[in-house]
């Protein structure tokens, strides 16, 4: 014991104090400078946890380890899964450490709700609710300074870099030289140090801080001359420029990532939905993927130009913005859709209003995902068909057909009956527009009609294309049948998409 107490004494000042005075450096299961168990101890590197602080909740047990003073240190954290996995191998397997069989918290959190812990019975480890109540151990690490040996070079250029703040840094280099305590994660931890050859030169040092993530280097320009041992020491206060926009500097602990972000509110009496911009979507409830009336959402996106896409609940229309949203890098911008906001329906872009006002020209459409409007009839095996191993509905097979654009398209084949037929009253003038691709065995085709009037025959293999015919006022017998009697041959399949029917007056 009174060895122990020694020793305790001797780390304490090691750190405190100065780099180079020289300590016994102990192994695992003895104690360490904080009053700790050592369960790691590789070269210089050095790692203590705490006895037992108690069961707690996840958070809780965040505080707890934080407001360990052990040895007087204030560097006391909560354990990451790898540290936790090594207590329980180095120390609970070997009869060392006092731990209990129970489940024991990590830093490391799964989600809002779960966090990562580890059963000391068994050593797996799961994702558990936050809530629970489980293990406390505070970990820290160090750094002994071992006896300088001589140089057999005296003349050796290299550059020591030492991380005195508070936060870890990763992905630390010099001149291309990489610097890092731990080899698979790229740290140099709080205390701890690197030190590698270099070349002679000059250049920033450049990071990545763990804590409030950020793309970093020193403010200033680090100058090694030949022959010369340098040291850089970072701290709280080292003054940091941001990479990804130089134009942000402050102290390594202060300064804050620059967020580009874009916030879109609704304010209009509609809900609207399927909101995207620059392909980041927005929405209050994922479920139903909307933003509703007097509520808002905030997503970082990536700075440029694009219009907001959607789709109004009331009255629908699938929509976007009349002008383009314009964002540059580091701007906080906000957009309020009202009921005076100006839009362009998509479907037929030269159709503008605004939000709460325009009528959609579209006056069916059928996308297959959402199956929006009824077949007016559905003969044999015609359906929606997709790839999920259902094939065509009714049919049972689905090699025949080409791979829907989306999660599904519209089926028209497998018997020499099958066929689609859509019945519409029109008001005025309006345009039909839809894609299809046929495949065939022999050459059995398929023919498209406007009331009883042939428009096209397909009787070749023809990838998914898109066509577009006009409508008259009055009824329209639109129908894609299979014709056997184009060559007798009864094998063929042809595929529909985005069937769209809009008025053009």
């Amino acid at each position: 014991m009174k060895k122990i107490f020694l020793l305790t004494a001797i780390f304490t000042l090691a750190l405190i104090s100065c780099d180079n005075f020289r300590v016994e450096e102990g192994g695992i299961g003895d104690t360490g400078p904080g009053g700790g168990i050592i369960f790691f101890a590789e070269g210089s590197q050095y790692m203590e946890c705490s006895g037992e602080l108690g069961n707690t909740t996840w958070d809780a047990a965040r505080t707890a380890a934080m407001n360990h003073r052990g040895g007087g240190f204030t560097n006391w954290r909560l354990p990451n899964r790898a540290e936790l996995d090594l207590m329980y191998k180095n120390l609970k397997q070997n009869g060392l450490g006092s731990f209990s069989n129970g489940w024991y918290w990590t830093s490391a959190g799964d989600s809002y709700w779960y966090a990562f812990a580890q059963n000391f019975n068994d050593g797996t480890q799961n994702s558990r609710d936050k809530s629970y109540s489980y293990g406390v151990r505070a970990v820290r690490s160090y750094t002994v300074e071992p006896e300088p040996e001589p140089d057999p070079d005296p003349n050796l250029t290299s550059l020591r870099i030492q991380n005195q703040s508070s936060t870890g840094i990763t992905n630390v280099r010099w001149n291309n030289v990489n610097f890092s305590t731990d080899q698979t994660l790229g740290i140099i931890g709080t205390g701890a140090f690197a030190e590698n050859t270099v070349e002679p030169g000059t250049g920033f040092i450049f990071f990545t801080r763990q804590t409030n993530p950020i793309n970093a280097r020193t403010q200033d320009i680090i100058i090694i001359e030949e022959d010369e041992q340098k040291q850089f020491i970072f701290g709280d206060n080292t003054p940091i420029v941001d990479v990804d926009n130089p134009g942000n500097i402050g102290t390594l602990a202060a300064l804050q990532p620059v967020v580009t972000s874009l916030t879109i509110r609704n304010e209009s009496f509609t809900e609207i939905t399927d909101v995207i911009w620059q392909n980041v979507s927005f929405a209050n409830n994922q479920f139903e993927n909307v933003i509703r009336s007097g509520t808002s959402v905030t997503n970082n996106v990536q700075a440029g130009g694009g219009f907001i896409f959607f789709k109004r609940g009331v009255r629908p229309v699938t929509a976007r913005t009349k002008d383009m949203i314009i964002i540059e890098r580091g701007q906080q911008i906000s957009f309020t859709f009202t009921d005076d906001t100006v839009i362009a329906e998509v479907n037929n872009p030269g159709n503008d209003g605004t939000l709460g006002v325009l009528e959609s020209t579209v006056v069916w459409f059928d996308d297959a995902e959402g199956e929006m409007q009824p077949y007016h009839l559905r003969q044999s095996y015609a359906g929606y068909y997709d790839t999920s191993g259902t094939g065509l509905i009714g049919s049972g097979t689905n090699r025949h057909f080409y791979p829907p654009r989306g999660s599904s398209s519209i089926a028209v084949g497998g018997t020499a009956t099958a066929l689609l037929h859509l019945r519409i009253n029109l008001d005025k003038k309006a345009r039909l527009s839809f894609w299809y691709a046929n495949r065939f065995t022999g050459t059995a085709g398929a023919i498209f009609s406007i009331n009883n009037e042939e428009k096209a025959k397909w009787t070749t293999n023809i990838e998914w294309s898109f066509t577009t015919y006009d409508l008259e006022p009055g009824i329209n017998d639109l129908v894609w049948e299979k014709k056997d009697g184009i060559s007798g041959v009864s094998i063929y399949y042809l595929s529909l998409d985005d069937i769209l029917i809009y008025y053009t007056e």
